[in-house]
């Protein structure tokens, strides 16, 4: 079973290659690559797997309170889902990393898609305030003004829903509580008021 799993692999990869090579100017690419200084990939793969073990402690703190997932588990989902994005359209790898997640831990896929969600707000979160330290700093075209001042405005009205929906849930759970604590106080002054004749 693992064989016929290397062997579909290197089909599928040997597949894509063909696909996204095909009617190019190899001349170009290889005096492309001639003029490549391959010493700044030593730096740029060190970036790279820091990048990843950022990202995994990040989603191992987020997936805390669910199950303690240690980070060094999350590292291969992480790559995972980003080679699913680099191949796949409509950023599917989030979901090839939710359903990886799921075969290897408890954690079911809706909750690990909603953990995602909440990477994908934060990196949204960090991208704007990116812009916006360039702006002080950068002339930026009207366009490019215009595109960042409604990405900051649909970015903040979606963090304030959160936090309202987040109040909104713990008004509504102290509420019950409360009710049901005013509830069961009732029925017990009714028992002791009334007691049960014999």
């Amino acid at each position: 079973m693992n064989r016929r799993r290397i062997i579909l692999g290197f089909a599928v990869s040997a597949f894509f290659l063909v696909f996204a090579l095909r009617g190019q100017d190899y001349a170009a690419i290889k005096e492309a690559f001639s003029q490549v200084t391959y010493w700044y990939l030593v730096p740029a793969l060190g970036l790279y797997f820091i990048g990843l073990l950022v990202r995994a402690y990040r989603w191992s703190v987020l997936l805390r309170p669910v199950e303690a997932v240690p980070a060094r588990k999350l590292v291969g989902i992480n790559a995972v889902g980003l080679m699913a994005n680099n191949v796949m359209p409509l950023r599917t790898g989030e979901f090839v990393r939710a359903y990886a997640l799921s075969q290897r831990t408890s954690v079911t896929k809706s909750t690990a898609l909603a953990t995602i969600a909440v990477e994908r707000i934060f990196d949204g979160m960090a991208l704007l305030a990116f812009i916006a330290t360039s702006m002080l700093f950068v002339d930026l075209t009207s366009q490019l003004s215009r595109v960042a001042e409604l990405a900051m405005l649909i970015f903040g009205l979606r963090w304030l829903r959160s936090c309202f929906s987040r109040r909104a849930v713990a008004c509504e759970t102290a509420c019950s509580s409360l009710r049901s604590d005013h509830c069961r106080h009732r029925s017990v002054s009714r028992s002791t008021a009334w007691p049960s004749r014999s």
